[in-house]
C-alpha cells in the first residue's frame, strides 16, 4: 500500500484544503474479486499527525507534496524516506484489513490520496476499466502546481 500525497494537519485544515483528491468513474462493474482498489480507512489522519511530529521546520515548506514531483529541477534534495514514514505506516495499520472500494459501472469514487491505498489483483477474466481524474484547488503551495500536478490541471 502507498500514499500519493503527503500532508500535515495544517494542510488538511487549510482553506482551500491543500490536498489532492482522486476521482474514479468506473466504466465496468468492479466487485472485490475484480481488483477493486483497497484503502485503509482513516489512515490519512495518523500519517498527517506523524508529519506534524517529525517534520523539521526547514522541510515544512515542501509539503503538501505529490510523490513523483521532480525535485531536481528545483534544487530540492528532500527524500521522504528520511523522515521515517515507514515507522508510522507499519504499526497502527498492521492488524487492519483494507476495505475494497467496490463499485458499479457509472459510479464515481472520490478519495484522498493521502490515505494508504493500493490496486488489487483481478481474480476474474474481465478487466476493470475506469476514467481517473485528480483534482486540487488552485494556488495550493508546496510544489503541487508543478510537475505531475501541472498536467492534472
Amino acid at each position: 500500500m502507498h500514499l500519493d500525497v503527503q500532508l500535515t494537519s495544517q494542510d488538511w485544515a487549510a482553506t482551500p484544503r491543500r490536498e489532492m483528491l482522486a476521482i474514479w468513474v468506473w466504466l465496468t462493474d468492479v466487485p472485490a474479486e475484480r481488483g477493486a482498489m483497497r484503502v485503509l480507512r482513516g489512515s490519512h489522519k495518523p500519517i498527517m499527525e506523524h508529519w506534524d511530529m517529525v517534520l523539521h521546520d526547514e522541510r515544512r515548506p515542501f509539503l503538501p507534496r505529490v510523490h513523483g514531483l521532480n525535485t531536481a529541477s528545483q534544487n530540492l534534495e528532500w527524500q521522504p524516506e528520511k523522515e521515517h514514514l515507514a515507522d508510522v505506516m507499519s504499526v497502527p495499520f498492521a492488524e487492519q484489513q483494507p476495505t475494497a472500494m467496490v463499485a458499479r459501472r457509472g459510479q464515481a469514487q472520490i478519495f484522498t490520496q493521502a490515505c494508504l491505498h493500493a490496486g488489487w489483483r483481478n481474480e476474474t477474466d474481465t478487466p476493470r476499466k475506469a476514467f481517473i481524474m485528480s483534482w486540487i484547488s488552485a494556488g495550493v503551495p508546496g510544489g503541487m502546481d508543478e510537475g505531475r500536478i501541472g498536467g492534472i490541471r
